[in-house]
């Protein structure tokens, strides 16, 4: 495998052989982006198709359409273009990420596994058909279009160590069998898995997960409708606000 990297000599298109110190990255190659202020312009247009991109700390990629068979790694900053990669290629999430197409088809997954170090995700469009999955890395997500496989927790991919911040109000709901180890604070309802860590809720829903550390409720509607809360087995703190339409009610074990 050859790594070649970016320069940005002529332009942002990646295309262009004169834009990478070796010509451009193809089939077994890996094409490096280092820190935006040692190159001349950031990655925005045109398309390459190598075995791995890796997005290094300080490194912008603000567009292009990106294709990957093995393995995209980022510490830097994603504000636009298509990352595309299938079965057996994974996109390594870390850094920030404000914009762009991200697809992952067959068992293509998104990892989210602090490799990277901590990611955060603003905005984007994401389909990736294997799966998201978090270890070991903090993840906050604040904004963001999500479909594809199951968010990490329904992937069996053990326990989820890092701690997740999610304040949108759909999708991307951590739930199913996953263990979080972390802290968890969600804007999210129907949330399943263990959690073993001080879980903050900041909606209503029905919350069918197990939770072994502390919950701390900091929502001003804690239970529209009939919502419900299942296996808290610690304790419930109320760090809302005071409009309480429904008292809450508990299912299962307190103590």
């Amino acid at each position: 495998m050859a790594d070649i990297t970016w320069t940005g000599a002529t332009s942002g298109d990646i295309s262009v052989s004169g834009n990478w110190d070796s010509g451009v990255p193809g089939t077994g190659d890996k094409a490096i982006i280092p820190d935006a202020s040692t190159t001349s312009n950031d990655p925005s247009s045109g398309s390459i198709s190598c075995d791995d991109v890796e997005l290094q700390v300080s490194g912008v990629i603000a567009g292009g359409t990106w294709t990957f068979s093995n393995a995209l790694t980022t510490v830097g900053s994603i504000t636009g273009g298509t990352f595309n990669w299938g079965s057996g290629a994974t996109f390594n999430g870390g850094g920030t990420i404000s914009g762009g197409t991200f697809t992952g088809t067959g068992t293509g997954t998104m990892n989210f596994n602090g490799s990277g170090g901590d990611t955060t995700i603003s905005g984007g469009t994401f389909n990736v058909a294997g799966g998201y999955q978090d270890s070991f890395g903090n993840l906050t997500i604040s904004g963001g279009t999500w479909s594809g496989g199951a968010a990490s927790a329904n992937t069996a991919t053990g326990s989820i160590e890092g701690t997740w911040n999610c304040s949108l109000s759909t999708a991307m709901s951590p739930g199913g069998t996953g263990v979080f180890n972390g802290a968890v604070t969600a804007n999210l309802g129907s949330l399943g898995g263990t959690f073993n860590g001080t879980y903050t809720q900041g909606g209503g829903g029905d919350f069918t997960g197990t939770y072994n550390g502390d919950v701390i409720w900091a929502s001003d509607q804690l239970f529209p409708g009939n919502g419900s809360m299942t296996n808290v087995k610690k304790r419930i703190s109320f760090d809302g606000g005071t409009n309480w339409l429904y008292p809450p009610r508990t299912r299962g074990s307190i103590f």
